[in-house]
């Protein structure tokens, strides 16, 4: 395994180490902190179906072996996780250390971006070429067509295109708040998880499943929230997000399924 690079979180200091094949290994305590979890030992126990592995790791009690997490036992924990910090730690992860970490096998630090080479001028007009036409087309979205520009542009030159994406506007421009499944769940009372949250919205006839981003929003749900461009894991689609109308709607709905009382047989 390459050497640990720490990296920052808000006021967390995460640590991420890249194994013999480059791929990510993230330290299972610095990511429950990260995300809000009291006890690290009983939320990796809970969430991650990963076989364990151990890293050697200095700390001020000398040199311990620490679990670290895969790609998945990582995103276990944040799917799991009902605080509003899981949607920016996995935007973190998806959005910039997991593409850098493809890249170049180890994570670039802030203020060390890639230099553009003598080449990637004349492909990147390309690419802008590309994108302007695609955008011209009937029935395409401009900025989704400008979010897989960027896309392109980053994956041919390896030049991030992150702040560009997250300066893209979405599908209405109104400026409300937008909430995933796991925020509105964390805002219910009692609070419920992201499953049951879209579940619900889905059995409300605001969101249907299909396609490879997931949710979509039907006509209804339209009113009560949006679909935003977003760029994960090499892949730019649509994801739906939430207005806080939708936590009135789910309060009423859990509230009327809760008062239904299921037949356990019939009557004498």
């Amino acid at each position: 395994m390459n050497e640990i690079t720490p990296f920052n979180f808000g006021n967390t200091h995460i640590r991420v180490v890249t194994d013999e094949h480059g791929e990510p290994l993230f330290v299972g305590k610095d990511v429950c902190d990260a995300l809000g979890y009291s006890d690290a030992t009983t939320a990796i126990r809970s969430h991650c179906k990963g076989v364990q592995i151990l890293h050697p790791l200095q700390t001020d009690g000398g040199l311990q072996k620490v679990r670290v997490l895969t790609e998945p036992d990582m995103m276990r924990l944040v799917v799991n996780s009902t605080l509003p910090a899981a949607e920016a730690f996995e935007r973190l992860v998806f959005d910039e250390i997991l593409p850098t970490i493809r890249k170049t096998g180890s994570y670039s630090a802030p203020g060390r971006t890639p230099r553009m080479q003598p080449n990637d001028a004349a492909r990147v007009k390309a690419w802008l070429l590309i994108g302007k036409a695609v955008a011209g087309v009937k029935g395409v979205k401009p900025e989704m067509a400008m979010a897989v520009t960027l896309d392109a542009i980053e994956r041919d030159t390896g030049m991030p295109a992150t702040a560009m994406r997250l300066a893209l506007p979405g599908a209405k421009a109104e400026e409300v708040e937008k909430l995933t499944a796991t925020q509105i769940g964390a805002r219910l009372v009692p609070a419920r998880g992201a499953k049951a949250v879209n579940l619900a919205l889905e059995q409300l006839g605001l969101q249907v499943k299909g396609g490879r981003d997931g949710w979509t929003l039907t006509d209804a749900g339209m009113a009560h929230g949006q679909m935003i461009p977003f760029t994960r894991h090499g892949h730019s689609g649509y994801q739906a997000v939430w207005h806080e109308s939708a936590i009135s709607v789910l309060a009423s709905h859990f509230a009327s399924t809760s008062n239904v009382v299921p037949l356990t047989g019939a009557a004498s």
